[in-house]
């Protein structure tokens, strides 16, 4: 079976350009991750909602609260095999989150692509 892996980091930003920013550097890593792994372990970059999020507001749609997508992407995690966290600790309320809940399951966390293709093939 191959790994899934969790990508955490920031997101939260004070504008959509910076917010956009924030999602090419989880989606970098993702595809990093993958081409690196040999394709041998597939990444969820959680923040592929941005475009979600930048649909809804182009479609006049209520915002989702951050709590909100905390219940959504807390409901992945589980699913996964290991997280990468990408952003230290105190710069993400919602990656040290997500780096709590990982630990709480069980679910290694890992602080680098390399560190997590070293641990997992």
């Amino acid at each position: 079976m191959i790994p899934l892996v969790y990508i955490a980091s920031k997101y939260s930003a004070e504008t959509s350009g910076e917010r956009l920013r924030n999602t090419h550097i989880s989606i970098d890593a993702a595809d990093e991750l993958y081409q690196k792994s040999g394709r041998k372990i597939v990444p969820y970059p959680p923040l592929w909602t941005h475009y979600m999020d930048e649909r809804r507001d182009y479609l006049g749609k209520s915002k989702m609260e951050n709590e909100e997508w905390y219940a959504y992407d807390n409901a992945i995690i589980p699913k996964c095999d290991a997280m990468i966290k990408l952003t230290a600790h105190g710069v993400s309320h919602g990656a040290d989150e997500e780096e709590k809940l990982a630990i709480k399951l069980g679910i290694p966390v890992y602080y680098s692509i390399d560190e997590c293709i070293g641990a997992m093939l």
